[in-house]
């Protein structure tokens, strides 16, 4: 069934739209306490692979947010 575009609009789960923004701003603001100035203050390779998780973390909830976002 192909649900036209308007009709996903205005049906589309906010809570979960909520849901994704919020665990986007979480692992920015995790990843956000390993910079200063922008850059990237690591101290030890536990430090940099943390980083490198959040990351991929934040790479992948805005890959599924933009999935949500076209009602895929």
């Amino acid at each position: 069934m192909n649900m036209n575009v308007s009709e996903f609009e205005r049906t589309k789960p906010t809570m979960t739209y909520q849901a994704i923004n919020s665990a986007i701003n979480k692992y920015q603001t995790l990843l956000e306490k390993y910079q200063f100035n922008g850059q990237q203050l690591i101290m030890e390779s536990t430090d940099a692979q943390t980083v490198a998780c959040y990351r991929e973390f934040l790479n992948d909830l805005n890959n599924i947010k933009s999935l949500f976002i076209a009602g895929r």
